[in-house]
């Protein structure tokens, strides 16, 4: 497996495993839930697919608007079409999780918590990457560009919520990466 999705994994399982995004359930029903989403993020990561479909489908029929579930089964199916099963079923499978865990989410941009914003930013990238693996560069733009302001505001937060330093620095890197490569987008970053 390609290094970068193995950090991608790890850096994901360690943030599932300590929040669980937006919900109401009972201290204990969220120590389950959040330990069988480590579960299903080890799994992705390990490559074990089969046993991430199920923790998941699992996960998805007993906390259906848990952000943080729907985030692992767009991630399972973003794992399938990174391992050869791009198909436009997966592609859609991802772009529906999305969207259940940013309506699952309800997001507020300044009066959300920092675990809701890195849970939102993650939203947002991701439909970016399914965006830009279709060849629809504008959407994958767009989608990036509504984020931009949420990941500025993450700036300085680290301290209080370590995660932050992945989205700060994938911004940084993006942004260089993007001024050089589409000098146009320079003044929306």
């Amino acid at each position: 497996m390609n290094s970068n999705i193995k950090i991608f994994y790890i850096l994901l399982t360690l943030l599932f495993c300590f929040f669980a995004f937006g919900t109401d359930k009972t201290d204990s029903d969220l120590a389950s839930a959040r330990a069988q989403i480590e579960k299903g993020m080890l799994a992705l990561y390990e490559y074990r697919i089969q046993d991430a479909e199920v923790l998941s489908s699992s996960l998805a029929k007993s906390h259906p608007h848990l952000p943080a579930v729907r985030l692992l089964r767009a991630h399972y199916y973003w794992t399938l079409i990174v391992g050869g099963f791009n198909t436009e079923t997966n592609r859609n499978h991802v772009f529906d999780e999305l969207r259940s865990a940013e309506e699952s989410l309800k997001f507020k941009p300044k009066k959300s918590s920092n675990e809701d914003l890195f849970a939102y930013i993650s939203i947002k990238v991701m439909k970016a990457r399914i965006h830009g693996l279709q060849g629809s560069q504008f959407k994958a733009f767009t989608e990036l560009n509504s984020a931009v302001n949420d990941v500025k505001r993450s700036f300085g937060k680290e301290s209080e919520f370590p995660y932050f330093k992945l989205s700060t620095g994938l911004y940084l890197f993006y942004r260089s990466y993007a001024r050089d490569r589409y000098p146009f987008t320079a003044p929306y970053l």
